[in-house]
Parts: C-alpha cells; structure tokens; sequence
C-alpha cells in the first residue's frame, strides 16, 4: 500500500493507494501550521541526549498525536498483515517526521505493524523503479578515514570497529565475493569514484554535512590524496549524481545524511543523489546518534538483510530487536529506509 501526503500551511491532504493504484481513502483537513509545530516539536526532543522522565513522556505524547494526524484517518483501510510493506510518500516538513516511531492507541510503535518505506516522491521512485543491474562487484565498506581537517572532523574509531564487524558477518553470507573494506588513509575519495559504481552494496561510515539551504555544499568526508577537487576527500553531491551505481543498497553511517532542502521532489540532498545515480535503496539518518547504537543498528541491519535480500525487512527487525532490548526511539528511529519502486 501507498500513503501520499500534499503538506501546505492551510493544511493536509493525505491519500491511500492500494495495490492496484486505486485510491481507498482521501483526508484533508486545516492542520498545517500545528503540524509543522508538532514535528518539529518532537524532533527538537529526539534530537536530545539523556531526556529527563517528564521530557520522555511529552515525546511519547508527541509521537502519538503525529500518529493521529497523519495514521490514524487511514486506519480502516491499512494492511493488516503483520509488518506488511506500507510505502510512504511525504510532504514539506513531513520527510522530517521519523515514521517508524509514530505510537498508536495500543501504544505500539508504527515500525511494530509495518514495514515502513519511503520514496521521495511517487513521478522519482516510479522512474527508478525496475532499472536496477545485476552488480559485478563485492560489496564496498569505508570507515573511519583519515580526515583531510583534524580539528574540523575528529577521528571516527568507532566507525572503524563499524565496517570491519559488518564485514565479517557478510563474508560468511557472500564467501565468493568477499566485501572490500577501506579504513584510515586507504578510504580515499579517489577509491570511492573507482569502486563505489560495481559494489553490491554500498556502506559508507563517515562524517557528513548536509547543508540544508544549498545541498551543492553538503559533503561526504573521506580521506585525501591531493588538493584538486576530485581528491581533496569531500565527495559533493555533484560527484555522487556523475556515478552510476550498480549497489542494490547504499548504506550511508553519517550524521543526518538523511537531510537537505526539501523541495516537491523530496529532500535535495544525499538520498536523491544516490538514488539518482542508480541505487536501489538507501538507509540514511535524520539525526544524530552515537556510535554504540549506530553500530547495533546497523549490524543488525546487515544480518537481516544478508539473510533476506530485504532491506525494508531488515531495518525493521533491527529496530524491533533494539526495542525489545530496550533503546529508546532516539537510537533506531533516525535511519530512514528510502526506496525506488525497483528497490527491496
């Protein structure tokens, strides 16, 4: 099933397809500047460390009241099927919302129903869809590399620690192509142009910057090898739209590499360039997280994954396994899976 939201400051519109592209439910309503407060609301706190009891129950009333405005008018029709695959097209500040964590009247979290994907938009994801090739590399894993500004971007030993594990646990799924990993000086942005286009996947652990007014100056940091543009280490989003990736899954570990102006196309930013470029799906963050539940994240990502082929089943069951172990929304709700129609 599709969910497509049309945000304006008068109001919302929200519409849901089902498979055979029939629309079973139309809402609209005058609810646009609360909405716009709401997320960004709820935002503010997930973007908080250490929140205090009283703080953590207001986010929980946060999260509900976006389930109501933005879940709930569509109840009587969604899946019932356990995580069931639900497609969600946002809106204007709605690619800010992080849908997984939405809480409904049962106090489950939406990610403990569905399957939740989303596309930057129906006209993007429906032309991406089905032009994926069969990759002829290995998967490709940078972490960690030597930053080309120490003061401006410190070092990421976690990150390292990140990329060798996941590629230990890909090895015993993928023993014939064996997942090329690229740490300190050898994560340079001359092996990102060179390899990045035949990986499989794609999993990048790094510091990044999204510029939320102008994406052409938000970066990928990877290590340098010289002072011209193509490797001074800052892959732009101009050299991520030049490559045309084979990658089923670009995975990308840096802090809010999910983000960057919103247009009606969706966010201008890293996740339409890699999509532009060919992947087929991506995970990326809207905001901060530390490095121990990255890690667990995404470690448990790629074992789901490894096993099914699935990355909206994958990033579901991390988050399941890290509610079940007691993280709160903050550690698991800020990787958003976004996918063309082609993408798993």
């Amino acid at each position: 099933m599709e969910v497509l939201y049309l945000f304006s400051p008068d109001g919302l519109a929200i519409f849901g397809i089902a498979c055979e592209r029939v629309p079973v439910g139309v809402h609209a309503w005058k609810v646009g500047q609360t909405l716009d407060q709401l997320v960004g609301e709820t935002r503010s706190l997930l973007g908080r460390r250490n929140l205090s009891p009283d703080e953590a129950d207001f986010l929980r009333q946060r999260l509900r009241k976006l389930y109501d405005l933005l879940i709930s008018p569509l109840e009587n029709v969604l899946p019932t099927a356990e995580g069931a695959r639900v497609l969600i097209v946002p809106h204007g500040p709605l690619f800010l919302v992080p849908f997984d964590a939405l809480i409904g009247p049962d106090g489950r979290f939406l990610c403990e129903r569905f399957t939740v994907i989303q596309a930057p938009s129906i006209s993007i994801a429906r032309a991406l869809g089905g032009s994926l090739k069969p990759a002829t590399g290995a998967p490709l894993l940078m972490g960690n590399p030597l930053m080309p500004d120490r003061p401006l971007w410190p070092g990421l030993e976690a990150a390292g620690r990140e990329v060798n594990e996941i590629a230990a646990l890909l090895a015993k799924g993928q023993p014939r192509r064996h997942p090329t990993v690229l740490t300190g000086e050898a994560a340079t942005e001359e092996a990102f142009r060179r390899l990045a286009p035949t990986a499989s996947i794609l999993h990048v652990a790094t510091h990044g910057y999204a510029d939320s007014i102008d994406p052409r100056r938000s970066v990928l940091v990877l290590a340098p090898t010289g002072p011209d543009p193509r490797r001074d280490g800052y892959v732009q989003i101009g050299d991520i739209m030049a490559l045309r990736l084979q990658a089923q899954l670009v995975v990308l570990s840096a802090c809010r590499s999910g983000l960057g102006p919103i247009t009606a196309e969706g966010v201008a930013g890293f996740q339409r360039a890699f999509l532009a470029a060919g992947a087929g799906s991506l995970v990326a963050s809207l905001w901060d997280v530390e490095d121990q539940p990255t890690a667990r994240f995404m470690t448990l990502m790629h074992q789901e994954y490894a096993a099914s082929g699935d990355i909206g089943r994958a990033c579901r069951s991390a988050r399941l396994a890290m509610i079940k172990e007691g993280y709160p929304p903050r550690a698991w709700a800020g990787f958003v899976t976004v996918s063309g129609v082609g993408g798993n």
